[in-house]
């Protein structure tokens, strides 16, 4: 099915810790159709090695291999592209070098890190799961994070009012920096799992609220930074005057039929000079989950140019089996484990998303 929507570009250029010198807006509409995905399955993961749990987070190392956490049981597993098991990580404990729920996983091409989430650590191991270095004290739950040299970038959940972005140093627990200004509606719609959206590249942080269709991007070398935003009829925003903590425990109908309407972004992945913005639209409906599709809910791709300017737009029914914790951009491709499920038994398969 095409669409055809209109979208409103709103470009916004900023200095550090976002006081701004001078605003600069461009306002012009795009017209862009919706097409359909091109996805090509890869592999099916074996268990060639151990048995796999559920997995929580996957990233590629390089063009040939890639890193997956899981739990029940809590391991880490490096594959190969033809599904094989390569390595076991299998460090599950409280111990040091030791994790308890491994929930995100990441790698810089020549390390794996892994974040616990219940011990809110960091560990960093070789390629062959040798364990190198651990870093402890966090204070705060993270839905996201990125490594770029020496720094590791946060992507920070759980209510919190300030920045939500937050550039630490390896082995330290202050911030160098921090962006992104946590609004009532952000902070409500964190309850979804793994949404927002950030990455980093060439000296340069992206990353996308919650709530809002937009990204900012920080150019650590010019000191510079800017807001981009898009208006889209299809991406639903919901400005709330009242405070999110209190819908949250006060009143779990109105929560719940928020969370239902809202439209959120699920991921910021940066592909060769472009950027492709993940989102869901539309509404959830009592009718989901039947069928393994939703009726009203789309996950929504946007094609983002140098310029800033929506080159194309991809749009599918929402899929009860793709994970939105299971996307990572790799090169000039995106990359993402789906579960296929019967009667008896259930398996992951590693998928690639190409744009053209």
């Amino acid at each position: 099915m095409k669409i055809k929507g209109k979208f409103t570009l709103l470009v916004f250029h900023c200095f550090f810790l976002f006081s701004c010198n001078e605003d600069r807006k461009f306002n012009f509409e795009i017209d862009s159709i919706s097409t359909s995905l091109e996805i090509v399955e890869i592999s099916t993961l074996n268990e060639n090695l151990n048995l796999l749990g559920e997995i929580t987070s996957f990233a590629l190392i390089d063009d040939s291999r890639f890193v997956v956490s899981t739990v029940n049981p809590s391991k880490v597993f490096i594959f190969n592209f033809d599904g094989q098991q390569v390595y076991e990580i299998a460090y599950s404990g409280i111990g040091p070098n030791e994790f308890m729920e491994p929930s995100i996983v990441r790698s810089d091409g020549k390390r794996v890190f892994v974040w616990c989430r219940t011990q809110l650590k960091l560990l960093i191991f070789d390629l062959y799961g040798k364990p190198l270095d651990e870093h402890v004290g966090y204070k705060k739950a993270v839905v996201d994070f990125q490594v770029k040299d020496e720094y590791v970038f946060f992507y920070i959940t759980g209510g919190f009012d300030g920045p939500y972005v937050s550039r630490v140093e390896l082995g330290e627990h202050v911030s160098t920096e921090d962006f992104g200004f946590s609004t009532e509606s952000h902070k409500l719609l964190g309850i979804m799992a793994c949404s927002g959206g950030m990455a980093v590249e060439s000296g340069e942080l992206f990353f996308s609220s919650l709530a809002e269709l937009g990204i900012t991007i920080v150019d650590f070398d010019d000191h510079e930074s800017k807001i981009v935003n898009w208006n889209d009829p299809e991406f639903r925003t919901v400005e709330l005057q009242e405070s999110a903590i209190e819908i949250v425990n006060n009143n779990r109908n109105k929560m719940i039929e928020l969370l239902n309407e809202s439209s959120l972004v699920t991921g910021v992945f940066k592909i060769g000079k472009h950027i492709i913005l993940k989102a869901e639209v539309g509404e959830y409906s009592p009718e989901d989950g039947k069928e393994g599709i939703s009726r009203k809910r789309f996950d929504k791709f946007y094609q983002i140019d140098e310029n800033f300017e929506i080159l194309k737009t991809y749009k599918e029914a929402k899929s009860f089996e793709n994970n939105n914790c299971l996307y990572q951009s790799y090169e000039g491709n995106l990359y993402f484990i789906s579960i296929h499920s019967n009667e008896a038994d259930y398996e992951y398969r590693l998928n690639r998303i190409s744009f053209k």
